[in-house]
């Protein structure tokens, strides 16, 4: 005889490589035999694991984050024919991180470090003092600390000595 073998059940994928066609031999057939399949196809390797003709079609994205401070951003990860990516894109950092926010705009994992601080004064008379502005935790702050009175101001100095911006104001 003219046997066909049969070929119908042959699978797709991985299962391919196990395919056997019928056959017939000393008159027994031995049936069309397909391959097996070699996973669940959740992983992203352009094979088609689970043998059901889609490559990665069990592949789940995961969240993922990426870049620090302004720039931070978040996404999932991505499979697009079997290549392995991530969607998430970080922002673009400031050119200077010099504002007093507590936001790391530079996105170099520091927030503020380019402030810089201002010379300040405060306080009259006797009292004055001078200072710089600070910035902690994204607060402005002032160093400056007027200096105490050194007596009532009652004498005639020129100076303010109860510090209340008039000179010798209680000289009598």
């Amino acid at each position: 005889g003219n046997y066909a073998p049969d070929t119908s059940c042959f699978g797709v994928g991985v299962c391919a490589a196990g395919n056997a066609a019928s056959s017939c031999s000393g008159g027994v057939e031995t049936a069309c035999r397909t391959g097996l399949p070699t996973g669940e196809d959740d992983d992203c390797d352009g094979e088609d694991d689970d043998c059901d003709g889609v490559a990665d079609d069990g592949f789940v994205g995961v969240a993922t984050s990426c870049g620090v401070g302004a720039c931070a951003a978040s996404g999932v990860t991505t499979c697009e024919n079997g290549v392995p990516g991530d969607s998430c894109e970080a922002g673009v950092p400031a050119a200077s991180d010099a504002t007093c926010d507590g936001i790391d705009d530079d996105c170099d994992g520091v927030a503020d470090d380019d402030y810089v601080g201002v010379a300040t004064s405060c306080g009259q008379g006797v009292c004055a003092a001078s200072g710089v502005t600070t910035c902690s935790g994204g607060v402005e702050g002032d160093s400056c600390e007027e200096g105490l009175p050194t007596g009532e101001d009652d004498d005639c100095d020129g100076e303010h000595d109860d510090c209340d911006g008039i000179a010798d104001d209680g000289f009598v």
